[in-house]
């Protein structure tokens, strides 16, 4: 972006106002908005790269008219050769019809005329918009290939979106699987609980829910089907039931998941503590392909 050095001005030093200045300020400010949609002109539109002979609608702008002999154009804002133009909604425009660059003198306030250091009157102030006419300036044709939308495809986006809300639905809704008392998978060697383990739509697999112990030391509670075991040995740390107990007798609890399925739980402390309960929140693990 351009930058006037205003350091030199002090209260001593003032510094004129020259042509080349109101230039600089003026396309400073052109610029930095030209180089931000040229920026953007490549996420839409039928043209991937920007071509300073083509009219860029970037909102509104649309024909509402039924009839292919008139345009009924709708308010919206083009874009051409590196400046913004408003276009003001229209009826009735014979087709064909090419953009046209509009220049109207400021009226609405009290700046134009300008009385200059000679004496003469100018006004300065202009507003530039785009109309549809018959002859216009840019020789661009309303309907022509050369004029194209700056947007991002709607349809995209909501695919997206639809995309993003079925994977929610996966992570929220998917199958639990509850360890079974009896049979394949079961509870081992007097475990008994609540767990309970899914996959969701990303392979991670989660498992939570509470378990009885049976002894001390370590021992395997259940073992985990294809598809849920992790592709390296993983520990969390487990929560026993009644904080009075777990601070008193300083136990430090982990749960163990192996590589070969086998899910068991290790108490490190001062003794036993059979038939105790813990509760189990892992941390989603991906699953072994």
């Amino acid at each position: 972006m351009n930058y006037l050095d205003t350091s030199y001005i002090s209260d001593a030093q003032q510094m004129p106002i020259k042509q080349g200045t109101l230039d600089f300020l003026q396309g400073s400010h052109k610029d930095t908005v030209s180089q931000v949609i040229k920026g953007l002109i490549g996420i839409g539109g039928t043209t991937a790269t920007y071509n300073a002979n083509l009219v860029y609608i970037l909102w509104g702008c649309s024909n509402d008219s039924n009839n292919s002999n008139y345009y009924n154009l709708k308010e919206g804002a083009v874009f051409y050769q590196g400046e913004v133009f408003y276009v003001a909604a229209a009826n009735n425009i014979s087709a064909p019809a090419n953009w046209n660059l509009v220049i109207t003198p400021v009226t609405a306030t009290n700046a134009d005329p300008v009385t200059f250091t000679s004496g003469a009157k100018y006004s300065v102030h202009n507003i530039r918009t785009m109309n549809l006419t018959s002859n216009g300036s840019t020789g661009v044709e309303f309907t022509s290939t050369d004029t194209i939308k700056l947007y991002i495809d709607q349809n995209n986006i909501n695919t997206t979106i639809q995309n993003l809300q079925n994977q929610i639905n996966n992570l929220q809704n998917f199958i639990w699987n509850y360890v079974p008392t009896s049979g394949a998978g079961s509870y081992k060697g007097g475990y008994s609980g609540t767990l309970r383990y899914g996959k969701d739509s990303l392979g991670w697999v989660h498992l939570e829910g509470t378990f009885k112990a049976s002894n001390t030391g370590s021992s395997v509670i259940f073992t985990l089907p294809a598809g849920y075991i992790p592709d390296r040995d993983i520990a969390f740390t487990m929560i026993k039931e009644g904080a009075a107990v777990f601070s008193s007798r300083n136990y430090a609890v982990a749960l163990f998941i192996n590589t070969d399925g086998t899910v068991n739980d290790s108490q490190y402390g001062n003794g036993g503590d059979n038939q105790s309960s813990y509760y189990v929140t892992c941390a989603p693990y991906k699953a072994a392909s």
